[in-house]
């Protein structure tokens, strides 16, 4: 049985690659409080939703997230889907998530550990994006 867990990325349907890692996949509401009237109780109800700015990690570097980056960098901000699936060792799909109003304001080249004193290190690609919202695939 398989138990290696990557992650498949489509941006816009288009596949972007496997990733290692995904970060900060997060929404929170906030917690509006209210009186009513002479109502001496405070209500608590649902506010605004915000999404945290995801980070995708991977082992190896293409020029597809640069680009998009790279479009931002010019002011050409065209914002985008983004699909993320949870797969297992076999692709087989265990959760899945649909991103929509994504842009880039993150892009990043990172040695692995111990790249700098050995010299056979792994470079990994990151990119950071903001996410406008989230469902589940």
């Amino acid at each position: 049985m398989a138990v290696a867990r990557r992650f498949i990325v489509q941006i816009e349907g288009v596949r972007a690659g496997r990733f290692d890692e995904v970060d900060n996949l997060t929404a929170s509401t906030e917690v509006m409080e209210i009186r009513d009237g002479a109502d001496r109780v405070i209500r608590q109800v649902p506010g605004r939703t915000r999404y945290g700015r995801v980070t995708l990690r991977r082992g190896n570097v293409t020029r597809a997230l640069w680009r998009w980056w790279a479009e931002v960098k010019t002011g050409d901000v065209r914002r985008r889907s983004v699909a993320i699936s949870l797969v297992d060792g076999n692709d087989k799909e265990i959760a899945g998530w649909r991103l929509s109003g994504c842009w880039p304001t993150d892009w990043r080249i990172s040695a692995s550990q111990g790249a700098e004193a050995s010299g056979h290190g792994m470079a990994r690609e990151e990119i950071t994006f903001v996410v406008g919202d989230i469902e589940l695939a």
